[in-house]
């Protein structure tokens, strides 16, 4: 079928291009329908498409369902390593469920499950992630204002696989590589909080004075932020430096 332009040392074999029907003897829905009467203040956490965004599943949002509900659902519980995929709205976005989230209920996302081979899914939702993969899920998406996929076209897509040693080689890559990004993400967050703080004590403010518990608090947060090389003899040297 093909190679890619640059491999990792010791990886020659050419890929090949495979269904998902071939790979996965289980694709299709999770639960479609109302489920609203079945949600709770406390229970079972639903996967639903807003928790699945650029190959992650968040919790920005969280809907909980109650045993009655959660147990209906058995047959279609996620576990370790299985994937899901929007299917409505932002369609296309995939990730893989974690440990954390073994034996979860999910709601209007296309299910991928029961490998019949050895496959690394996070290879495949890297995968998912490129423009030739975007390009393709275009093509198979229906629906003017709302997008959508079937899963019965995500089990004709094909998709370019290694080995499965080469496949592990890749994701173990970028999944370091988005490691490195949430932790540079998270330094980030910090100093615009500082910023933000530094806006409210640094220029006058009507009626109000500077109070040496403004000071206490802005140096405070000054040490609590994880500082860089070039940080650490700038800004945080800088908040030290404070006086009321």
């Amino acid at each position: 079928m093909g190679k890619p332009e640059i491999r990792f040392k010791g990886y020659t074999d050419e890929w090949e291009q495979r269904k998902l029907s071939d790979i996965y003897d289980s694709i299709g829905n999770a639960f479609v329908g109302t489920a609203t009467p079945y949600y709770a203040e406390q229970g079972h956490f639903y996967l639903e498409s807003n928790n699945v965004k650029d190959g992650q599943i968040n919790h920005n949002s969280e809907i909980f369902i109650n045993d009655e509900f959660y147990e209906k659902q058995k047959d279609k519980w996620l576990h370790t390593g299985d994937m899901v995929m929007v299917q409505s709205g932002h369609v296309g976005h995939a990730a893989v469920i974690p440990e954390e989230l073994d034996n979860t209920a999910a709601h209007a996302l296309i299910m991928f499950r029961n490998p019949k081979e050895e496959i690394e899914p996070y290879f495949l939702n890297y995968e998912y992630q490129t423009d030739k993969a975007k390009k393709k899920i275009e093509n198979i998406t229906t629906g003017n204002t709302i997008k959508h996929i079937l899963a019965s076209d995500m089990q004709e897509f094909v998709v370019d696989v290694p080995n499965y040693e080469e496949q592990k080689v890749i994701a173990s890559y970028f999944r370091n590589i988005d490691h490195l990004i949430t932790l540079h993400q998270r330094k980030c967050d910090e100093v615009k909080s500082l910023k933000n703080i530094c806006y409210k004590k640094c220029f006058l403010k009507t009626n109000k004075k500077f109070q040496k518990s403004d000071l206490r608090d802005l140096r405070k947060l000054g040490n609590s932020v994880s500082w860089g090389m070039c940080s650490k003899n700038t800004l945080k040297r800088t908040i030290q430096s404070f006086r009321p």
